[in-house]
C-alpha cells in the first residue's frame, strides 16, 4: 500500500489560528474535515492523524514546534514512517504568490520561508512536493515588517474567499494523492 505524509505548516496557539502564516494548518484541517479523517492525537511534537484513504495510507501532521522549527517534528514523523522525502506533501503560505492563487512546487529551495528551510535542514533533502498558498505581499503603506504581516489575521474580504480557496486546495491535494506513486511522488505540474 502506498504511504504518504501530508504536513500543514503554521504556529500553535489560539492567537495564530486565523493568521496568514497558518494557511497551511487551515488547509490540512479542511482536508481532514471534508474527508472525515481520524481525529488528531499528539505525536512527534505535533497534531497527528493516520488512516487509509482511497487505498493509500495517509498520515497528516501539524507541527506544534512553531514555524521555524517545523523540521524537528516532520523529521521525526518521516523517520518513524520510514518514508523518503518524495512521499511528503507540505502545504504552506507564500508571500510571493498573490492571495488566492495556489501553486504546486516539486522540490527546490526554501525561497526565504523559515518553515521550509527547517524541513530541508532536518530532512537533508529538498526533494518533496509543496502546495504554496498565496497570501500576497503587504499593501502599499503597510507600516509593519513582513513578520507583522504574516502574523496578522486575514482581512474581511480575504476571509470570505478562504472557503472557496480551501476547496480548490483540497481538489488539488486529492488529484495529487490519487496520481502519486512512491517512486516519484506528485510529479504533476510545477508552476
Amino acid at each position: 500500500m502506498q504511504r504518504f505524509l501530508i504536513v500543514g505548516l503554521g504556529n500553535p496557539g489560539p492567537s495564530y489560528v486565523h493568521t496568514r502564516h497558518n494557511f497551511g494548518f487551515q488547509a490540512v484541517d479542511f482536508f481532514c474535515r471534508e474527508t472525515n479523517f481520524a481525529p488528531y492525537q499528539h505525536k512527534f511534537n505535533g497534531d497527528w492523524a493516520k488512516q487509509t484513504w482511497q487505498g493509500k495510507e495517509l498520515a497528516v501532521l501539524r507541527p506544534m514546534t512553531f514555524m521555524n522549527l517545523s523540521g524537528e517534528s516532520v523529521g521525526a514523523a518521516i523517520r518513524f514512517l520510514k518514508l523518503r522525502p518524495r512521499c511528503l506533501l507540505v502545504l504552506h503560505d507564500d508571500l510571493d504568490i498573490p492571495f488566492g492563487e495556489i501553486r504546486i512546487k516539486d522540490g527546490g529551495g526554501h525561497a526565504g520561508h523559515k518553515g521550509i528551510q527547517s524541513l530541508i535542514q532536518h530532512l537533508g533533502s529538498s526533494d518533496f512536493a509543496r502546495i504554496r498558498l498565496g497570501i500576497g505581499r503587504p499593501p502599499a503603506g503597510f507600516s509593519g515588517s513582513l513578520a507583522d504581516f504574516v502574523l496578522q489575521s486575514f482581512g474581511g474580504e480575504e476571509r470570505q474567499r478562504i472557503p472557496a480557496i480551501l476547496e480548490q486546495v483540497m481538489q488539488r491535494m486529492c488529484g495529487m494523492l490519487e496520481n502519486g506513486a512512491e517512486e516519484g511522488l506528485f510529479k504533476q505540474e510545477t508552476r
